[in-house]
C-alpha cells in the first residue's frame, strides 16, 4: 500500500519532461506544510487590523494631544499598514513558494515591510527620547508638537 508521498514519487517520475507540473507539485506541497504558519500570520494580521485601528482611533479623538499620544498613533498606523500590505503578502509568498515570479513585486514588497519595520524602530526611538528628557531633564526644553 502506498502513502500520500510514494504516490507523488511515483508521479512525479512518471512526468519527466513536464517541468511545469513538477513545479506546481512541489509549491503545493509547501503549501501544504506552511498551513499553520498561514494560520499563525492570518490571526495576527486580522487582530492587528482591529487593535491598531482602535488604537489609532482612540488616541486621535478622546485623548488630549500630546507628544506621548502623537508617538503612539505613528506607531499604530505604521503597524496598521504593515498588517493591511505585508501580511497579507507574505501569505501569498507562501502560497506561491516556488512559483512567484514578479521580481518587481517581491522587491518592492520587500521595500515596504523594511521601511515599515525601520520606521516602527525610529519611532519607538523617539518616544523613548522624549520619555528619557521628560524624566532625566525636568527643567531642559521638552519636545512638544
Amino acid at each position: 500500500m502506498l502513502n500520500n508521498s510514494s504516490a507523488q514519487i511515483l508521479e512525479i517520475g512518471d512526468l519527466q519532461g513536464n517541468k511545469g507540473l513538477l513545479v506546481q507539485i512541489l509549491n503545493d506541497d509547501i503549501a501544504r506544510l506552511l498551513i499553520p504558519a498561514v494560520v499563525y500570520i492570518s490571526l495576527v494580521m486580522v487582530l492587528g487590523l482591529f487593535g491598531n485601528a482602535f488604537v489609532c482611533y482612540y488616541y486621535t479623538f478622546k485623548e488630549k494631544n500630546s507628544t506621548n499620544t502623537f508617538f503612539i498613533v505613528v506607531l499604530s498606523v505604521y503597524d496598521l499598514l504593515t498588517c493591511f500590505i505585508t501580511m497579507p503578502t507574505e501569505i501569498a509568498i507562501i502560497a506561491l513558494y516556488y512559483t512567484f515570479v514578479d521580481n518587481l513585486a517581491c522587491k518592492a514588497l520587500r521595500f515596504v515591510n523594511f521601511f515599515l519595520a525601520i520606521a516602527s524602530m525610529l519611532t519607538l526611538v523617539a518616544k523613548a527620547t522624549d520619555r528619557y528628557k521628560r524624566i532625566c531633564h525636568i527643567a531642559r526644553p521638552q519636545m512638544n508638537m
